[in-house]
């Protein structure tokens, strides 16, 4: 799962995969996520659930400073930055779905 990193679009992801993990045996969701956004969502996430959280660098670019992953006219830009991650992730993970809310670099 790769939603924005805003916690308004975080938030229904975390509820789908947790749904997810709940209904199916075996399901196992790798959730992408900035640094800055990994406490809050490790905080909703229920011990029990197969999530694992993979971090994603923003680099500092234009005003972003490394850590700061909110201010939100940089983020699309910063988050566009990360497709080389991305692919390489997808490359590597190999998953059955991709959900995402945002394109990168479209």
């Amino acid at each position: 799962m790769f939603p924005y990193p805003a916690f308004g679009h975080i938030n229904p992801f975390l509820q789908l995969g947790c749904s997810a993990c709940a209904i199916g045996s075996g399901v196992r969701i790798t959730f992408l996520s900035a640094s800055a956004n990994v406490p809050q969502i490790e905080s909703l996430l229920p011990a029990s659930m197969a999530i694992s959280i993979v971090l994603l660098h923003l680099s500092a670019m234009l005003g972003l400073s490394l850590g700061v992953d909110s201010t939100a006219d940089l983020l699309k830009l910063a988050v566009d930055g990360t497709r080389p991650q991305v692919e390489s992730l997808l490359r590597q993970l190999r998953p059955h779905l991709v959900l995402s809310i945002h394109l990168l670099g479209v």
